[in-house]
Order: structure tokens, then C-alpha cells, then sequence
């Protein structure tokens, strides 16, 4: 699964008895202790099937957003 791959902190785990998007058998859980709130696997998610706890998606999308941005303009700085 994707946000068992991207994940830079390893917390998704696979989880075969769990079901998944679209009834599919094995999913992955995320232990929201350990879960650093980065939104990557939101992001990257493409069954949109992740959302972080108390931010809408639209929130963590805008947040990874201002982000990127701001390596850019960090980048800019640089080359400069």
C-alpha cells in the first residue's frame, strides 16, 4: 500500500485481517500514538481512504500545500 511505503516515520502497518476500501481483505492501520501528523499518507493516499484526526482533508492538503511552497521559495533563495 501506498502510505506504508511513503510513510518517512514507518507507521502504517499491514493488518490481514483488517477490511479495506472497497471490502478488499488486508488494510493497513495506523497507530495514531505514534503518528507524527506529516499528512503525507493523506496526500499520497489513492483511494483517499486517510484522514488525519482533527483536520478535514481539505485543511492537511492546504498544509502540505504552504509546505512545498515554502521550499520553493527557499530553493529561489539559494539559487539566488
Amino acid at each position: 500500500l501506498t502510505c506504508v511505503r511513503i510513510c518517512p516515520y514507518h507507521v502504517p502497518k499491514m493488518v490481514a485481517n483488517l477490511t479495506g476500501v472497497g471490502n478488499i481483505i488486508g488494510a493497513a492501520q495506523i497507530e495514531p500514538t505514534i503518528c507524527q501528523g506529516c499528512g503525507i499518507c493523506v496526500a499520497e493516499c489513492p483511494a483517499k481512504a486517510i484522514q488525519l484526526m482533527h483536520y478535514t482533508d481539505a485543511q492537511t492538503l492546504a498544509k502540505l500545500d504552504a509546505l512545498f511552497e515554502h521550499d520553493e521559495v527557499l530553493e529561489e533563495k539559494v539559487l539566488a
